[in-house]
């Protein structure tokens, strides 16, 4: 299967991420061997920690990147990832972020450990400011927030509120028992609308995304899979509505039968 990673910090030098050109380029070509076709640069974008002229900057970076990856044949796209935070509103009205490709999606993510009394409450409106300058919202980082069983209603009514869900594939192949189990819960819903490698730097995993896969192969139709990994990215990135086809299988189905 072919994959589209819809977001990963491969360009270097701009945040927390990828530290130089030698990195990038050792990256690219890991996904060259895992069958990575498409990628997309997200720095991360922290409200109130930067201007206008670092998303100019970022963006030179990634047409560096561009160039780099065409020795792959793989193809780079614009994108961010905003962190939500009591700024957020005045970033989405002065449209300082870089969308998906330049689609209507926007990758968002959460701090955990800023949660309180008031958080979900704050989140609400952060997404609001989104949606209503007309872009779909997507948490990138769903994985983090879902810390405990309770955390799955929240993360639900997030979805019910119009937000695309993602998760990382390194979760899924984590010794994280009790993290994939309530991982699993949301994708047997039908919740999670795309699997990317959130790659940070070279000690992730970018081929975490073809073990995600095989892993999820055992339990799941392959169009459904097919939909995480690569097609939900494409329709993203070409700006159209996503698919949610994910299927438990038949034969996994009549074993749980039976032993019930």
């Amino acid at each position: 299967m072919k994959y589209i990673d819809l977001y990963g910090h491969y360009a270097w030098n701009i945040d927390k991420g990828v530290r130089n050109r030698e990195e990038a380029l050792r990256l690219l070509e890991i996904a060259h061997r895992h069958n990575i076709t498409r990628i997309v640069a997200t720095p991360e974008l922290v409200p109130s920690k930067f201007e206008l002229e670092d998303i100019y900057n970022a963006k030179g970076r990634m047409n560096e990147l561009r160039l780099l990856a065409k020795r792959h044949h793989i193809r780079v796209y614009d994108g961010s990832i905003v962190i939500l935070n009591r700024h957020t509103i005045t970033v989405m009205d002065q449209r300082l972020f870089i969308p998906v490709g330049n689609s209507r999606y926007v990758l968002c993510a959460l701090m955990p450990q800023d949660q309180y009394m008031d958080f979900h409450k704050e989140v609400a409106l952060y997404l609001s400011s989104i949606i209503n300058i007309e872009y779909k919202p997507i948490i990138t980082n769903v994985n983090e927030l879902c810390q405990s069983d309770e955390d799955l209603k929240w993360i639900t009514s997030l979805a019910k509120a119009g937000c695309l869900l993602a998760i990382s594939a390194e979760s899924l192949v984590s010794k994280d028992r009790a993290l994939k189990k309530r991982l699993y819960k949301l994708l047997d819903a039908n919740l999670i609308t795309l699997i990317a490698s959130g790659v940070v730097d070279s000690s992730h995993q970018v081929d975490a995304l073809s073990q995600a896969c095989h892993q999820l192969a055992k339990r799941y139709e392959y169009q459904g899979i097919k939909d995480l990994f690569y097609d939900n990215p494409k329709l993203i990135l070409h700006d159209e509505e996503v698919n949610h086809r994910l299927v438990i299988k038949q034969s996994l189905i009549s074993k749980i039968r039976d032993i019930i």
